[in-house]
C-alpha cells in the first residue's frame, strides 16, 4: 500500500502495528514518544510515556555512571546494564571439582613428612588463592591436616616460672580485696 500524501510505499511493519493507516511515518501527525523506566522490580518495570526527545535525553543520562539517583535506572529500556571492570580482562572463573580437591589433598599428604604444619598451610594457601581449591575444601584439608599434624598448645605452669617476687608484694597481691586503702 501506497502513502495518500507522499506516494511512497508504506513500510510493511508499520501496516501491521497499524492495518489502517495511509500515511508512512515521515508523513504522520503523530508525535513520536518514549518511554522512561520508573520503578525497577525482578517481575517487571514500570515506564512513564514521554515525549521522545525527553525520554531519549533521560535514559542518556540514566547510562552515564555516577549520575547520582539515576544511577539506579539501568534496568529495562532506561539503560543497558554494564559490568564494572577493575581493569585488565576477567576470565570466567573454573569451579574447583572433587577431583581437584583429592589431587590437592594427595600432594598435602606427600608434604607432611617434609614440611611443618605451617609449611603445609602455606601451601594450601597457594592452591586457594590460585583457585585449584574452594574456602570449604580448604578447611577440610586444614582439618586433615590437624589429625597428622596438630596444633602444638603451649601452657604455662606457675612452678617452673623464674620470676622473683618479693614476699611482701606477693602478699600485697593476695590480699588486695582486703585491704583498707581498696575499701
Amino acid at each position: 500500500m501506497n502513502c495518500t500524501s507522499c506516494g511512497e510505499a508504506i513500510n510493511p511493519a508499520r501496516l501491521k502495528a497499524l492495518p489502517d493507516t495511509k500515511v508512512c511515518v515521515t508523513c504522520s501527525t503523530e508525535e513520536a514518544k518514549g518511554a522512561i523506566d520508573i520503578i525497577y522490580h525482578k517481575t517487571g518495570n514500570t515506564i512513564q510515556i514521554v515525549d521522545k526527545e525527553v525520554a531519549d535525553s533521560v535514559n542518556k543520562a540514566a547510562r552515564r555512571t555516577g549520575f547520582g539517583s539515576l544511577r539506579a535506572m539501568r534496568g529495562g529500556s532506561g539503560g543497558g546494564t554494564t559490568k564494572v571492570s577493575l581493569g585488565g580482562r576477567v576470565d570466567n572463573l573454573r569451579m574447583p571439582t572433587q577431583e581437584d580437591f583429592e589431587r590437592v589433598g594427595r600432594e598435602m599428604m606427600g608434604l607432611i613428612d617434609w614440611k611443618d604444619r605451617n609449611g603445609i598451610i602455606k601451601f594450601l594457601d597457594e592452591k586457594m588463592n590460585s583457585r585449584a581449591i574452594t574456602g570449604t575444601q580448604y578447611r577440610k584439608l586444614v582439618d586433615i591436616l590437624g589429625q597428622f599434624k596438630p596444633i602444638e598448645k603451649v601452657t604455662y605452669s606457675p612452678e617452673n616460672s623464674t620470676l622473683d617476687v618479693s614476699d611482701e608484694i606477693e602478699w600485697s597481691f593476695r590480699n588486695w580485696k582486703n585491704s583498707k586503702a581498696y575499701k
